[in-house]
C-alpha cells in the first residue's frame, strides 16, 4: 500500500502514516513533509509541510487523492 501511494503522490515525503478501515476494505496513508529544526531557546520544534492523502481499496486500486 506504501509503494502504490508513493507512485500516486504528486511529490516525494518524508513521513507516513496507514490506516485501515476493516468494514470498507480501504487504506488511507497520510504522506507529509516534516522539518525539524532547533530554536533559538534550545528546543526541537517541527513542521509540517504539504499534506496528501491517497485512499486506495483491498484490491490496490487508487481511490481517491487529495492535496
Amino acid at each position: 500500500v506504501i509503494e502504490i501511494a508513493q507512485q500516486e503522490a504528486t511529490e516525494k515525503y518524508n513521513q507516513i502514516q496507514v490506516f485501515y478501515d476493516r468494514t470498507t476494505g480501504i487504506w488511507k496513508v497520510n504522506l507529509q513533509n516534516v522539518t525539524e529544526y532547533e530554536a533559538s531557546d534550545g528546543s526541537l520544534n517541527r513542521t509540517t509541510g504539504t499534506v496528501e492523502t491517497i485512499y486506495i481499496d483491498e484490491d490496490g486500486y487508487t481511490l481517491f487523492s487529495v492535496k
